[in-house]
């Protein structure tokens, strides 16, 4: 075995939602570094780095047409499609009580319905092409509850259902199905808290590592589940989130009290 190699995904085409900002960006950035074909498709245009090897699509997920025409697209110019990474999505924050229909149909119509549609059609490509990775994004959101996020942590509760699901029905066709569960990282879509030093505080207090993650931080994870080295890997949930799960939320209590010896006194 030839571990370098393991890791190669030079000249595999990539598909990467979101790609114009934060995790999406990273992930996108990195795989260009890696040597892969990377397709960004986002709403608002993928400042592209100088390179051959990357197009930028314009695709609204939430929008069935857009979908198709993505793909579409990446076929005609490609002939493949090796990797999909479906990271775009979107939050409203807003108490349960106070959130509209419509809101709750916006969120799961990008963060969940996009998402089943892109990998309903890539997946019908690597079946017939005998293979692929698939990666999508959820949150630790989807494993925990948070106030004020209803529609957020619903859909990213149904993304690694879907993804385990996928994973099941697909494995005989080769191709992997996982999920990264990505803690709080500094992009865009978090920009209210960023500029709240209260609750930036309370973020970094939340994370043994004792700050928020940076969205090149999750570039490695990525590239895992798009290589070779994750061949044996399927239907997992792998969570990104300098260790804010393991503390369950306990971080500045716990360790505090660890920290001043004071475990194992009456």
């Amino acid at each position: 075995m030839e571990t370098k190699k393991l890791f190669n995904i030079s000249g595999k085409v990539a598909i990467v939602t979101g790609a114009s900002r934060g995790l999406g960006r990273a992930m996108a950035g990195g795989f260009l570094d890696a040597g892969a074909t990377v397709v960004g498709a986002s709403r608002s245009p993928w400042d592209i780095p100088g390179s051959d090897n990357a197009l930028y699509v314009k695709t609204d997920v939430g929008e069935p047409g857009d979908i198709e025409s993505l793909v579409s697209t990446v076929m005609g110019e490609f002939g493949r499609i090796d990797i999909l990474v479906n990271n775009a999505g979107i939050d409203v924050p807003m108490p349960a009580a106070e959130t509209l229909l419509d809101t709750w149909d916006r969120i799961l119509n990008v963060n969940l319905r996009g998402m089943f549609l892109l990998c309903r059609e890539v997946g019908k490509i690597m079946i017939g092409q005998g293979g692929g990775k698939i990666i999508n994004i959820a949150s630790i959101l989807g494993l925990i509850g948070c106030p004020n996020s209803v529609s957020y942590t619903a859909s990213k509760g149904a993304v690694i259902q879907m993804t385990r699901t996928l994973a099941c029905e697909w494995a005989k066709f080769n191709i992997n199905v996982n999920c990264i569960a990505p803690g709080f990282f500094i992009t865009d879509m978090v920009r209210e808290t960023v500029n709240n030093p209260g609750l930036m505080r309370l973020s970094h207090e939340k994370v043994p590592r004792g700050r928020v993650g940076n969205p090149e931080e999750i570039v490695g994870t990525a590239l895992f589940l798009a290589s070779a080295a994750s061949d044996y890997v399927n239907g997992a949930v792998i969570v990104v989130d300098g260790g804010e799960m393991a503390a369950s939320g306990y971080t500045e209590a716990i360790m505090d009290y660890y920290d001043k010896g004071e475990a194992g006194k009456r």
